[in-house]
């Protein structure tokens, strides 16, 4: 990659200077989120199901991966009254292949049954392989699960190239109701202080 690639490749989230950034970010988010959340908070996974795709293929296949989980989550929220705080699609990226999933982080308003949490699995299950992880309990767990930094630094030239044009532009995180309203708060916030 050389010339002007080279310096735009540093503002995506391939860079250490971006997935800084986008760290300190989220950290903030959640510290001001978790000083008054109630409820069950619960971590969650949903695998890519054939595991690894192509480097050519990523867009399309993270794309495709982040619009079925979006459509099937709003379908769930409606249906059984939980709500997606954030998700975060993340890459574990080889010389051979790329493993796009999804790590998320729901907030549970009422007590779910073996049946409506068996429904709500079945459901998700169709896009991915979906797995329930441990409570949330605070800020500091929260961030630790849905951000981590991510070391490129194995990646032939080539491979890192491919990368760049396959993620250019594309949004890993998605922010939903209580997060959603914080992150408005905050942007507002940093906008009257400047």
């Amino acid at each position: 990659i050389g010339g002007k690639l080279w310096l735009e490749l540093k503002e995506t989230h391939l860079s250490n200077r971006q997935q800084n950034s986008t760290s300190n970010s989220l950290r903030r988010l959640f510290m001001f989120y978790y000083q008054d959340a109630t409820g069950n908070h619960s971590f969650a996974t949903i695998t890519l199901k054939e595991g690894y795709c192509k480097h050519e293929d990523l867009r399309m296949v993270a794309m495709k991966l982040k619009e079925d989980f979006q459509d099937k989550m709003e379908w769930i929220r409606k249906h059984y009254k939980i709500e997606l705080l954030i998700s975060n699609i993340h890459f574990d990226v080889t010389e051979k292949g790329c493993r796009p999933h999804i790590h998320f982080i729901i907030k549970k308003h009422k007590y779910l049954s073996t049946e409506e949490f068996s429904n709500i699995a079945t459901i998700l299950n169709k896009i991915g392989i979906f797995e329930l992880g441990e409570e949330v309990r605070n800020a500091t767990a929260a961030h630790r699960y849905m951000f981590k930094i991510q070391d490129y630094s194995h990646l032939s030239p080539q491979v890192l190239a491919e990368l760049y044009h396959q993620l250019k532009g594309l949004h890993s995180y998605s922010l939903g109701g209580a997060m959603a309203d914080i992150s408005r708060e905050c942007k507002a916030l940093d906008t009257s202080i400047r």
